[in-house]
C-alpha cells in the first residue's frame, strides 16, 4: 500500500513512538493554515512524513495539533496510517510537547518530528542507529529565532530521546537539553536545508522533498 520499505530500525520498533508536531500558525510564513498542510505534488508534508515513518516499521505514531479547527483535517491527512491525533495547548518550545507526549505512550524512546519538515527514512534510521540517550540531526544553517547551536552546527529534528531523559530533564529548550547531557548527545549531519519559516526557505524545502519523495504511491 505504501511502497517498498526501507530497513527496519530494529526488531523492537514498539519501543519507539513517533511524535509529530502538526499545529502552529505559520505567522512568519503568512499562511492561513498550519505548515504541515503545505503540499508537495498534491500531498501534505505531514503525509510525506507518515509515509517515511511507515517505511521503517514504526507503528506507534502520535500527531499533535494546537489548532482544534484543523483536527478533522489532521485526521484525514493521517488516513491509512497507524496514527492517533491529539490536541495540545501550544508551547513556546517543542521540547515541552515531547514531554507531554509521555502521557500518551509507554514507549522507551520518542522520535520527535516537525510535521512540516519531512526527511527521508534513511535519515531517521541513521539517527536512531546512533544509540545515544539524545540523538539529533544537525544542519549548517538555522531559520529559528532561537538558534540551537551545538558543536559545529544547529540541532534539527529528527530527535530521538530516551523516555528517562525527558522525565528528568530540567532543560526548557532542545539546545539546553543537549548541553545538559553533552556526553549523551550524538548528532549526524543532515545534507539538506533546515526547516523553514520564510517563503524563500519554503521553496527550497519543497524542492528538497521532491528529490526523494517521488516513491509515494
Amino acid at each position: 500500500m505504501f511502497g517498498s520499505r526501507a530497513r527496519l530500525l530494529s526488531p523492537n520498533t514498539e519501543e519507539i513512538t513517533a511524535v509529530i508536531a502538526a499545529g502552529g500558525y505559520a505567522t512568519r510564513l503568512g499562511c492561513k493554515y498550519p505548515k504541515p498542510f503545505i503540499e508537495v505534488d498534491h500531498i501534505p508534508l505531514l503525509r510525506h512524513w507518515l509515509f517515511q515513518i511507515n517505511r521503517i516499521g514504526i507503528t506507534n505514531i502520535l500527531v499533535f495539533t494546537n489548532r482544534p479547527e484543523w483536527y478533522s483535517a489532521t485526521e484525514a491527512a493521517c488516513d491509512g496510517f497507524p496514527a492517533r491525533v491529539e490536541t495540545d495547548k501550544g508551547f513556546s518550545c517543542s521540547l515541552e510537547l515531547a514531554k507531554l507526549a509521555l502521557r500518551y505512550t509507554d514507549a522507551s524512546k520518542i522520535l520527535f518530528l516537525y510535521g512540516h519538515a519531512p526527511r527521508p527514512s534513511e535519515i531517521i534510521t541513521s539517527i536512531c542507529d546512533l544509540g545515544s540517550l539524545f540523538s539529533a540531526g544537525m544542519t549548517s544553517t538555522s531559520s529559528r529565532r532561537e538558534i540551537l547551536s551545538f558543536g559545529a552546527g544547529f540541532l534539527e529534528p529528527p530527535f530521538v530521546i530516551a523516555r528517562s531523559i525527558l522525565q528528568t530533564a530540567c532543560a526548557s529548550t532542545w539546545g539546553e537539553l543537549a548541553y545538559e547531557i553533552p556526553n549523551q548527545c550524538k548528532t549526524i549531519k543532515i545534507n539538506g536545508p533546515c526547516e523553514f519559516n520564510q517563503r524563500e526557505e519554503m521553496v527550497a524545502y519543497l524542492n528538497y522533498v521532491r528529490t526523494w519523495g517521488q516513491d509515494f504511491n
